[in-house]
């Protein structure tokens, strides 16, 4: 069983955008499978950096950059200031020299491109001979069928009508779901043919194994998606969060299940 300290959780909210429990306990894995003793880092996909902030109050010498191709998720993340170097990331005009960084972290970011492939030959090039990829997806497992980021799909009127109805938002729903303007895929996209993907062990395997050598993978989480709704719901109607719940979810993250397992990251080296 992992050591996963849900003491740490309280201290992320000062750092970006709070960060949800389930969220949090990746970026434990992550820190521990990173060579952050001395090296450059990107994280590749990093959204409004919430990740990079919780790095940096740990490791506030470590050069830390952040690309994603979201422009509004990068000027936000600019805002913040989190002594981090963020970048819009272009397919057509690629960014920094081949063997840039010493480390790359892509978490929960694959299941959204379009092409995994392309987009890990990309990180590859990155990085520097021996350098670090570290990479997490939702697992393929048999609770995959249980993701809340594909309520869209299997029940799409629901969907639809709880951000209107309930959360009363529907500038969320069409900013999370209904713009595909980045190319992105998945729970953050509404193409109806993309579904939020999760991934089997063999199948990352064989993303990685012309530029990788796979040192190390970790299942967790069995009922992820269970503890996520339970949380989500206790926060809607009461407006506020659950210790009870949160201390579940590192409970739940804090056992290996194996191909049980709701969650997988992966270590791979640069060959």
């Amino acid at each position: 069983m992992s050591e996963l300290s849900p003491g740490g959780a309280a201290s992320v909210t000062s750092v970006a955008s709070p960060i949800k429990p389930e969220v949090f306990v990746r970026y434990q894995r992550a820190e521990r499978l990173l060579p952050l003793d001395r090296c450059r880092l990107l994280d590749y996909g990093c959204g409004v950096g919430d990740f990079l902030g919780w790095i940096k109050t740990r490791r506030p010498n470590l050069e830390c950059h952040g690309a994603d191709v979201s422009r509004k998720a990068i000027e936000e993340a600019r805002q913040r200031s989190l002594d981090v170097q963020f970048h819009v990331l272009n397919p057509n005009a690629p960014m920094f020299h081949d063997g840039y960084f010493d480390a790359v972290s892509m978490l929960d970011v694959l299941e959204h491109v379009p092409n995994e492939t392309q987009t890990l030959t990309e990180v590859a090039r990155l990085l520097s001979p021996g350098g670090v990829l570290v990479l997490s997806v939702p697992h393929a497992g048999p609770f995959a069928w249980m993701d809340t980021g594909n309520i869209k799909f299997r029940f799409p009127r629901f969907h639809k009508a709880f951000y209107r109805y309930i959360l009363r938002d529907m500038e969320v729903y069409r900013n999370k779901f209904g713009s595909t303007e980045d190319g992105l895929y998945g729970d953050i996209s509404y193409r109806e043919e993309m579904w939020h993907k999760h991934y089997r062990f063999e199948e990352i395997e064989g993303f990685l194994g012309t530029n990788f050598d796979v040192k190390e993978a970790q299942y967790f989480s069995l009922l992820q998606p269970v503890w996520t709704s339970m949380t989500y719901v206790w926060r809607l109607l009461l407006h506020r969060s659950n210790r009870l719940l949160d201390s579940l979810v590192f409970w739940d993250a804090g056992f290996e299940k194996g191909r049980f397992s709701y969650n997988l990251i992966v270590k791979g080296v640069k060959k």
